[in-house]
């Protein structure tokens, strides 16, 4: 008898520990599945802290602002310049579609074998 309630004693503890177990970890999972804040700063908000700092960080960081947006002005120019030339070279490959190189060979074996 004294064995059946050592080994029952021995079962219920281990289930126990297995429960707080998987509440440990399942508290876990959720603690970590909560979506920390960000703490991005728009670049007026940048300017602001900056100019907390001193007056001369504030205008490096208009300038540096300001050298940003005119790269990427630059960037955007340089992407519709690529656009509008791969615009040209279709619009060349459709004119000259009868100029190719694959045509011209096509045409002269053709005329070699005697089909046209």
């Amino acid at each position: 008898m004294q064995a059946i309630f050592s080994a029952l004693g021995q079962a219920f503890r281990k289930s126990i520990l297995a429960l707080c177990l998987i509440t440990l970890i399942s508290t876990a999972s959720a603690l970590v599945l909560v979506q920390q804040p960000s703490y991005a700063l728009t670049p007026e908000e940048k300017i602001d802290r900056a100019y907390e700092y001193s007056e001369a960080t504030g205008l490096r960081e208009e300038d540096r602002q300001k050298d940003y947006l005119e790269e990427v002005g630059k960037a955007q120019q340089v992407d519709s310049v690529d656009k509008v030339y791969q615009d040209t070279v279709k619009a060349n490959q459709k004119e000259k579609s009868g100029f190719s190189i694959i045509e011209q060979a096509k045409g002269l074996i053709e005329k070699v074998t005697g089909k046209d």
